[in-house]
């Protein structure tokens, strides 16, 4: 899922990294039976929850960066001045690797599949096409439905097609309503959303906002100096403030469990806000001031995005592995699959992190940045 960097890749707020890390750990989490299709001791966590929460902190979080970073420059003075730099930087963050490890997984199905792990590839060409065409959250509600076709294994995609869904419509509505009026929008769609029970896979789920608005709405009072009280109490009490940070965590993956508490998406996405909210002090709230878990969770955060893409497909060529190595007992094995898909976790996002995601965002940058000077009269690099 992604969590977009500030325009500016040298300021970075710590908390902030620290929640992508955490989202992205839920995530993973949620996903663990791609990996282990057979019960035991490592399923035991799932009695109690089902962690898809994490993509809502994803989507708090996601609202808050980009919209710090549109806030930081002066309102231009047309559309396009604010819109094009925008989408340049949004398409080069996302696409290519988004795309390319969709392509990879889909041509793993075809030609790598001999234990089925990666599903079957028409189904997953119909994901992918959907992925594309970024209505990827439309298409898994229908086909989880009976609606269409069955459904492919590249769930994944729903979120970032949710998430460009609303940031292609997020600086229409900026520049045109302008942020007062905007705050009344969002707030609207929180309100509207909150009580609806939302459960998979009706489409309610796969539409949900109120997380991305949430997010919005701090990062536009952040930018007015409102939250002066929230700073003043993260740094007079960052012991309690940590205590209630961890309760949040708690409560996003508490309540990612079923449809028992109507409005569990709702609160979810409340908890969301709180752990945003705190992380927007950057005072140490989220992440401990040194150490392995400091380190951890910065690695994780910076490079959530390619976590998120690249997990299910570990997952899957894990079992693809130890299916050829014991076709009949692959499931045995599980301490070797932990260890062998936690290597090949950590080798495939080091190579999307390096390889793909930074060259071409910081191409994105680049691009935006003359593409924003061509339309202020200022002198283009070559």
């Amino acid at each position: 899922m992604n969590s977009s960097q500030s325009d500016n890749p040298g300021s970075k707020n710590a908390d902030i990294e620290a929640l992508r890390a955490i989202a992205v750990g839920l995530v993973v989490m949620c996903h663990l039976g791609e990996l282990f299709r057979t019960p035991g001791l490592h399923h035991s966590p799932f009695r109690f929850t089902d962690f898809w929460g994490g993509v809502d902190i994803f989507f708090c979080v996601s609202g808050f960066v980009i919209t710090t970073s549109l806030l930081r420059r002066p309102m231009p003075d047309s559309f396009r001045a604010l819109a094009v730099p925008f989408y340049i930087r949004r398409i080069f963050r996302i696409w290519p690797a988004a795309f390319l490890w969709l392509l990879i997984a889909l041509l793993a199905a075809k030609f790598v599949n001999a234990s089925g792990a990666f599903g079957h590839f028409r189904p997953d060409l119909r994901d992918g096409l959907a992925a594309v065409l970024q209505v990827h959250n439309v298409y898994w509600s229908l086909c989880s439905t009976g609606h269409t076709s069955p459904c492919g294994k590249e769930v994944i995609y729903w979120s970032l097609s949710l998430e460009e869904q609303f940031y292609v419509l997020f600086p229409i509505l900026l520049y045109f309503a302008g942020p007062s009026r905007l705050r009344w929008v969002l707030g609207a769609l929180i309100v509207i959303q909150f009580p609806l029970p939302r459960d998979a896979p009706d489409m309610l789920w796969f539409i949900r906002t109120d997380a991305i608005c949430y997010g919005v709405l701090i990062a536009m009072a952040a930018q007015q100096g409102r939250l002066s009280p929230v700073v003043k109490v993260a740094h007079n009490h960052p012991v309690r403030c940590r205590w209630l940070a961890l309760l949040l965590v708690a409560a996003v993956a508490g309540l990612s469990l079923t449809p028992e508490i109507k409005i569990n998406v709702g609160l979810i996405a409340l908890a969301s806000a709180g752990l945003v909210l705190l992380a927007s002090c950057n005072l140490g709230v989220i992440v401990p001031g040194q150490g392995w878990l400091r380190a951890g969770l910065l690695w994780g955060g910076s490079r959530s995005f390619g976590i998120y893409l690249v997990h299910d497909s570990c997952f899957w060529l894990t079992r693809e592995i130890f299916y050829r190595v014991d076709p009949g007992h692959p499931a045995d094995h599980w301490v070797g699959m932990a260890v062998t898909c936690g290597i090949l976790l950590v080798l495939t996002t080091e190579v999307s992190y390096r390889l793909v995601e930074t060259p071409l965002r910081e191409l994105g940058h680049r691009l935006s940045k003359r593409a924003a000077d061509r339309r202020s009269g200022l002198p283009v690099a070559a």
